[in-house]
């Protein structure tokens, strides 16, 4: 078993040696400078050495004391990066996100167990928020949303998502809404949510005129739009994140899938982020699933 001297009496040594005085041991210490004193004594009995001498009002280290400071120094200066290194390890870093409520539940909440397993140390805190929401009150330390440039506060950085296109999308079982070859078919629906400038700009860039006839039913969130979509009610706004998963497996289908505009989402970050490993791995993991849709995270 090895033989260990008094740790305490061994610290008090240790900053006393740096020193070459009580004093300002105590101080470092928060202890009185005769607790310093007896702590010295301690050592000194223990080992059967003088480590310090006091010629007059100076105080100096023997040649046993000096044999000892530099070796104790680094062996508590090891303890400390030790016991450092692993309280890191043991610490969860929290990192906020405010995705729209649509990617989120769509798309995002079916891969981010993935995330999560390949970093446990990372607890995520997820928000969700309209698409349109503005960046004024931004908390989060990552943000997925639609802004424009004097939108962007100090302290983040922006990335643009190049690749993404926006598009009406309706189940494969709902009769084709733009025939009106029989009198009996169901009245066409358009599904809106929180999306509805996103209709107003596919319309105008697409369709000047098309379906502005058209029954209309409104849901509080887009999630819930396209929820519908799924269950023929009508014909929802998507985009080509949201509805990846639906347009792969066959529960959705593109209406006029020629007809298509850009989506110009962007990745708010904070500035932070280089020094940040919990939102440098996520950032890493978000361009890499995206990349699989053929979507490209860009620095603006």
């Amino acid at each position: 078993m090895r033989r260990m001297p008094p740790l305490n009496p061994l610290r008090v040594f240790e900053v006393a040696a740096r020193h070459e005085h009580f004093g300002k041991a105590a101080e470092e210490l928060s202890v009185s400078d005769s607790a310093v004193s007896h702590q010295i004594r301690v050592l000194e009995e223990y080992m059967g050495v003088k480590l310090f001498l006091k010629e007059g009002r100076e105080l100096r280290l023997t040649s046993s004391g000096r044999s000892l400071g530099p070796a104790l120094k680094q062996a508590f200066d090891l303890i400390a990066d030790a016991a450092f290194s692993v309280s890191q390890r043991n610490t969860q870093a929290t990192l906020k996100l405010s995705i729209p409520d649509s990617i989120a539940s769509k798309w995002l909440v079916k891969r981010i167990g993935h995330f999560l397993e390949a970093h446990p140390d990372i607890e995520l805190e997820l928000q969700t928020t309209e698409t349109s929401t503005g960046v004024q009150d931004l908390q989060a330390d990552i943000s997925l949303g639609l802004w424009d440039e004097l939108d962007v506060p100090e302290g983040y950085m922006r990335y643009v998502l190049n690749g993404v296109e926006m598009f009406p999308v309706c189940s494969p079982t709902l009769p084709d809404p733009l025939s009106s070859n029989s009198e009996n078919q169901p009245r066409f629906r358009l599904l809106k949510g929180d999306d509805n400038p996103r209709w107003t700009r596919w319309f105008k860039s697409c369709a000047p005129g098309l379906m502005a006839e058209a029954e209309t039913i409104r849901y509080q969130q887009s999630s819930l739009a396209l929820e519908a979509a799924l269950y023929g009610q009508g014909v929802a706004m998507s985009d080509s994140i949201t509805a990846a998963d639906y347009l792969n497996e066959g529960r959705l289908m593109r209406l006029l899938p020629e007809l298509s505009i850009p989506e110009h989402l962007q990745l708010i970050v904070r500035r932070t982020h280089e020094e940040n490993s919990a939102i440098v791995a996520f950032c890493s993991w978000l361009s890499d699933e995206l990349n699989e849709l053929g979507v490209e995270l860009e620095a603006f």
